[in-house]
């Protein structure tokens, strides 16, 4: 589950009864969004991953609807509070960008 507040992004992952992580993170640390659909599976039900890359860390969201939708509203959300993003050439993009939870 993610929560976009007006300054902030929460992810929280609950696995099992005993182990949740949360991530909390202010909005003018992310320097990037961007989405990825891999695979005919994730192609024909409409389902993908975000990722985020910001100044702490990265970010990676799996199993979400419609991903460009999402990177949409998320890039809309942070240039209307007024959030600098580092716009990387599509050929270009950053290799290690994303960090999968244990």
């Amino acid at each position: 589950m993610f929560i976009v507040t007006d300054q902030r992004f929460i992810q929280i992952v609950q696995k099992g009864l005993f182990h949740r992580s949360v991530a909390d993170i202010r909005l003018s640390q992310i320097q990037s969004v961007n989405y990825a659909v891999a695979g005919i599976e994730e192609t024909l039900l409409g389902f993908g991953t975000i990722k985020m890359q910001t100044y702490v860390g990265d970010l990676k969201i799996s199993h979400i609807h419609k991903p460009a939708k999402l990177q949409k509203k998320l890039l809309y959300i942070l240039r209307e509070k007024g959030v600098q993003l580092v716009d990387y050439p599509a050929n270009q993009q950053p290799n290690n960008l994303y960090h999968e939870e244990d």
